[in-house]
């Protein structure tokens, strides 16, 4: 759901996109029919092998995952793949002559903390889902400055929107309500904020925009 709020703010700004998607996403028709999108089938294992025309690309977000669900987010052979994948992503930037690489990684990256959250926290991953993405975020900062890249690491925390995943807080809440049922929870003992996918987007896009230095930023 952030990629496509990505490529939305993108054409608001007439700037051409090339989309790289899995080859039997069922989630296709969710990329804006725009003259300004281009699309590239890719499964992730084969990203490295990725042929792009060399000088044409400027910035490149990296927001490709294996095993977000609830059942593989700790399973560490699984999660261990997305690393590579995630280097994988910055050879293909830097082939096609992107000058910023921007990844995506978690709020997962800093375990439980009481208090707000900021880039200076410490971080303590908990589960194979935190530990892979803080491993990969300093994995592709490394190469990224062997390569000349600007490194940016968007540390993502709750984003709910139309193309939110089935049986999360809010698309739960939502259509329980919309069934006149009652909805139950935990004993929510969390403070929790959330962001619309649109305006994750557009601060992901921003990052690639005006961001010209290493850093590391919570959306």
């Amino acid at each position: 759901m952030i990629g496509v709020a990505i490529i939305e703010s993108c054409i608001k700004r007439n700037i051409p996109v090339l989309a790289v998607v899995r080859k039997n996403t069922k989630r296709i028709n969710r990329l804006p029919d725009s003259h300004l999108v281009d699309i590239c089938y890719c499964e992730l294992d084969d990203l490295k092998s990725l042929k792009c025309e060399c000088g044409k690309y400027d910035v490149f977000f990296h927001l490709a995952w294996e095993g977000t669900t609830k059942q593989e987010r700790d399973n560490p052979i699984i999660q261990e793949k997305n690393i590579k994948y995630a280097l994988d992503a910055v050879e293909v930037a830097k082939k096609s002559g992107c000058k910023k690489f921007i990844g995506a990684g978690s709020q997962a990256e800093y375990g439980r903390t009481d208090g707000i959250i900021t880039s200076q926290t410490r971080v303590s991953p908990e589960i194979s889902y935190g530990i892979a993405k803080y491993t990969a975020g300093k994995l592709t900062r490394k190469l990224c400055e062997q390569y000349g890249l600007v490194h940016i690491w968007a540390r993502i925390f709750s984003v709910y929107g139309k193309y939110d995943n089935e049986g999360t807080m809010i698309d739960y809440a939502i259509n329980t309500f919309l069934q006149g049922k009652v909805a139950e929870f935990s004993a929510s003992t969390q403070m929790w904020d959330y962001l619309n996918e649109r305006d994750a987007g557009e601060f992901i896009y921003r990052l690639g925009e005006v961001v010209d230095k290493n850093g590391v930023y919570c959306i």
